[in-house]
């Protein structure tokens, strides 16, 4: 049997990742995967600083650190970050 993930604990959780890259001018959209895992969606703002982003490996692991801290762990963690051809945010 599938765990329901409640997507309100996780956001609270990530909590200080979000703002660490709303600092740069991104967003993050939290959301469930299709593998019951947690799909994690990294959206650059107008403003967004592109040098300051994390490797892909770093954001898993700071990700997987914050995720821990709250006693969870997802069976599985896609990130997405803008360069892997983020649809339009105006659709």
């Amino acid at each position: 049997m599938g765990r329901m993930l409640n997507l309100a604990v996780v956001e609270s959780a990530l909590r200080p990742v979000t703002e660490a890259l709303e600092a740069d001018g991104y967003t993050l959209e939290v959301s469930a995967s299709e593998n019951h895992g947690l799909r994690l969606e990294v959206i650059a703002g107008p403003e967004a600083c592109e040098d300051c982003l994390v490797p892909k490996a770093m954001m898993e692991r700071m990700v997987e650190t914050a995720l821990g801290g709250a006693g969870m762990t997802p069976l599985a963690l896609e990130i997405v970050y803008p360069v892997d051809g983020r649809r339009l945010t105006s659709q």
